[in-house]
């Protein structure tokens, strides 16, 4: 199941879309902070910074978006998100403190 996103920058959140089929629906009214990045990376949305909330997860620097739902994608990197890449199929986190 392949997930089309695409994010006006530089606005709110609410500016994250999916296409159902018929249309654009907005999917992240409930995401506050300061985003510093998205990719999307075997049909998961990642996005990293400094984020204040979730949906009622909290605050974290880095949650995934499956289509249907928002989890915390952050355990196990110590420090500041800097950037994410995937190379080879695998994802590749830098990090700072």
């Amino acid at each position: 199941k392949s997930h089309l996103i695409y994010q006006q920058l530089h606005l709110d959140f609410s500016t994250f879309q999916t296409w159902d089929g018929g249309g654009w629906v907005s999917f992240a009214e409930d995401l506050a902070g300061d985003i510093k990045g998205t990719l999307v990376h075997e049909e998961i949305l990642l996005v990293w910074g400094e984020l204040a909330g979730v949906a009622g997860l909290g605050p974290t620097r880095m949650a995934g978006w499956d289509g249907t739902s928002w989890a915390s994608a952050e355990a196990g990197i110590e420090g500041q998100i800097d950037s994410l890449r995937v190379t080879g199929g695998d994802l590749h986190v830098v990090s700072s403190d």
